[in-house]
C-alpha cells in the first residue's frame, strides 16, 4: 500500500474524534477551529526480510493543537489527555487499519507548550504504520 493509502486510512481513522474539532492533512500555522489535529509524514524505513517479502514502516507526526488562551491550564491538559485517550483507543480497536497495514504500533507522544500567534498547548503523537510488501510478483 502506498503512503498516501495509510495516510489516509489513518486520516479516516482520526477524523471520527470527538475530542478534535478538526483533521488536517497538513500542518498550518493558525486554525479555524481549537482543537485541531495535523497528520503528517514523519519518516519511514525499509528492511528485506525474505526473497518475497519487505517489511515498510511508515512513521507519521498527529499533532493536537489546543489554543492555551481559550482555556486555562488546567481545561488544556485535560483536553489534551482526553485526546490522547482516544486516539490510543481507536489505534488499539484497529491494530490493522481494516487490513490496510501488518499492524499500527502503540504510539509514541509528548506534551508541550509553543508560542505561535499565542500559546498553544501541543501534543504530538509519532504514528508507526508496518506492512509486510510482497516482492517478486
Amino acid at each position: 500500500m502506498s503512503i498516501l493509502s495509510v495516510k489516509e486510512k489513518l486520516m479516516e481513522k482520526l477524523s471520527f474524534l470527538s475530542t478534535v474539532a478538526t483533521v488536517s492533512g497538513h500542518d498550518s500555522i493558525s486554525w479555524n477551529e481549537y482543537p485541531a489535529g495535523a497528520l503528517t509524514i514523519l519518516e519511514g524505513e525499509g528492511e528485506f526480510a525474505s526473497t518475497h517479502h519487505n517489511v515498510r514502516r511508515r512513521r507519521f507526526s498527529f499533532k493536537v493543537y489546543i489554543d492555551a488562551t481559550s482555556w486555562d491550564l488546567k481545561q488544556a491538559e485535560e483536553i489534551s489527555i482526553s485526546a490522547l485517550d482516544e486516539i490510543e483507543e481507536a489505534l488499539d480497536r484497529d491494530t490493522t487499519l481494516s487490513g490496510a497495514v501488518k499492524y499500527v504500533a502503540p504510539v509514541a507522544w509528548d506534551a508541550r507548550s509553543e508560542v505561535r500567534e499565542f500559546d498553544v498547548r501541543v501534543l504530538d503523537l509519532t504514528i508507526e504504520a508496518v506492512e509486510l510488501t510482497q516482492t517478486n510478483f
